[in-house]
């Protein structure tokens, strides 16, 4: 294994390279009521027992999902000292964040930007001392729910998505 290894991790290979799964989460409770509105968010690094696994509630004046799924992710990458795959449920983050991997051209007009402009420095400072360090999966969420059987079906059918990812 490349770098650090963490007890009950998965680490997929990818391109020759042990990459060490980390899966984020972000969620806000009563997101349209503005005095009420609170959002939290979690990175699990392996089993529950994992000492690197962490939480927190989302500080500042704006509550969202979408800042709580930044948030995990700012997490992630801050303490990053080895090559991971960073697992989240927010398809707009993966995406962005996969953009940016790819052309290194900022997105501006984007949701929590200084959120973003501390993982677009984050992620530069890695490529820079150690090349491809970081990669970003999406991982749908609630697919283990009864209602979202067909969903399920057609994700896994994919080939993207094993029944462990949905499973946790």
């Amino acid at each position: 294994r490349s770098g650090t290894v963490v007890e009950g991790a998965v680490y997929p290979r990818i391109n020759g390279i042990d990459y060490l799964c980390v899966y984020t989460d972000g969620s806000c409770l009563y997101p349209r009521h503005q005095y009420t509105c609170h959002a939290g968010w979690g990175v699990t690094f392996g089993n529950q027992s994992n000492s690197n696994n962490d939480f927190g509630q989302l500080c500042g004046t704006v509550q969202t999902s979408y800042r709580a799924e930044l948030r995990a992710v700012a997490h992630v990458i801050a303490r990053a000292k080895t090559y991971i795959n960073i697992c989240c449920d927010c398809k707009g983050v993966v995406d962005q964040a996969n953009r940016y991997i790819c052309n290194k051209q900022r997105q501006t007009r984007t949701p929590a930007p200084e959120l973003w402009d501390f993982i677009y420095d984050v992620i530069d400072r890695m490529d820079n001392e150690l090349g491809d360090l970081v990669k970003f999966t999406w991982i749908p969420s609630h697919l283990d729910e009864p209602a979202k059987k067909e969903k399920r079906a057609k994700i896994l059918a994919d080939g993207t998505t094993t029944i462990d990812h949905i499973h946790g």
